[in-house]
């Protein structure tokens, strides 16, 4: 790979910046989880609010699919596109409900018309996606390692921080290798 086509972002840091800041900007994105069968469940969802280490919350009904899914199987991806940019994050994590961090983040304005009882009524749940991994493709960063957007840009979160780590293509039979 010659120094121009070197990615302009190589730092766990600069990705998990970059991450966040496309999160933000795209308010949507699709919820994949699996139901305790094994089937999977994709749902597009609005998130509320994206913090600085790339968790990502989102407000449920307690009888939604989502907040069974969390008691059945929290292990997530979320996948967030950025058409823009030509680019997209995946967060991939744990969904955990989380009540009280639920008032913090209440607004009463969109909140209230599908929630009339409030953050503490029997309805509502906020969701927490807390990321252990996230893969990013973004091609106005030049974020696109060999070979060229085939493969994303990987971290994972260990006990010292977050690290890099190398997607690898796909084998001959669609089973993708992770390391």
């Amino acid at each position: 790979m010659t120094e121009a086509q070197q990615p302009e972002i190589q730092q766990p840091t600069d990705l998990l910046a970059l991450a966040v800041d496309t999160a933000r900007r795209n308010p949507y994105g699709f919820l994949a989880g699996a139901d305790d069968r094994g089937r999977p469940h994709v749902r597009l969802m609005q998130h509320l609010v994206v913090d600085d280490d790339a968790t990502v919350c989102f407000g449920a009904s307690r009888r939604s699919r989502q907040v069974a899914d969390v008691a059945g199987a929290p292990e997530v991806g979320y996948a967030i596109e950025d058409r823009a940019a030509f680019s997209y994050v995946t967060l991939y994590g744990r969904l955990v409900d989380d009540q009280a961090r639920c008032l913090e983040l209440w607004d009463d304005e969109p909140g209230i018309r599908f929630f009339p009882e409030g953050p503490t009524g029997d309805d509502f749940a906020l969701l927490e996606l807390v990321p252990h991994r996230i893969e990013l493709v973004d091609f106005t960063a030049r974020l696109n390692p060999e070979p060229h957007g085939l493969v994303p840009s990987v971290i994972e979160k260990t006990e010292t921080g977050w690290e890099p780590r190398i997607a690898q293509r796909a084998t001959d039979h669609g089973t993708e290798t992770r390391t």
